[in-house]
């Protein structure tokens, strides 16, 4: 993944456009880890293995409230 929060070239985005607004990314490290960021900093991270887009959509929704 990008940290422009596409999976891969061509495919759609894990993230709303709303999300993405927000300054909501997600990106891929080398180490099975996806990460998702607020404005360039992380606030979450996911074991790539176990990691669905339900536990990502939650962080999202978490972070409007705390905003």
């Amino acid at each position: 993944m990008q940290s422009n929060s596409t999976t891969q070239k061509g495919y759609k985005s894990i993230l709303s456009p709303e999300a993405v607004k927000q300054g909501l990314s997600v990106r891929a490290s080398d180490d099975h880890i996806l990460e998702l960021l607020k404005d360039g900093e992380v606030i979450a991270r996911f074991s790539q293995t176990g990691v669905t887009i339900d536990n990502i959509l939650k962080e999202v929704e978490a972070v409007k409230y705390r905003n």
